[in-house]
C-alpha cells in the first residue's frame, strides 16, 4: 500500500480487519501526538524510538494472548 501514510494503514488494517493486532512505532522526535492518533484509529500499543527489544517483545506477546 505505498500511496497510504502511516495513519492511514492503520485505518485501512482496522477497518477491513476488525481483530487485528496494530503496533504502531514512530521515530520522529517529540511526535507522541501520532502516536495518540494511531491510537485513536485502532492501534493497540504505541512506541516512541527508542525502545528496547523487551519492551517490544512483551507488547508483542501480550497482543498474541489477548
Amino acid at each position: 500500500m505505498p500511496e497510504l501514510n502511516e495513519l492511514d494503514m492503520i485505518l485501512e488494517l482496522t477497518r477491513q480487519f476488525l481483530h487485528a493486532k496494530v503496533i504502531a512505532i514512530s521515530g520522529a522526535g517529540g511526535e507522541q501526538n501520532v502516536l495518540d492518533f494511531a491510537k485513536l484509529l485502532g492501534a493497540r500499543q504505541t512506541f516512541q524510538k527508542p525502545f528496547s527489544i523487551p519492551q517490544l517483545l512483551g507488547a508483542v506477546r501480550y497482543e498474541l494472548e489477548h
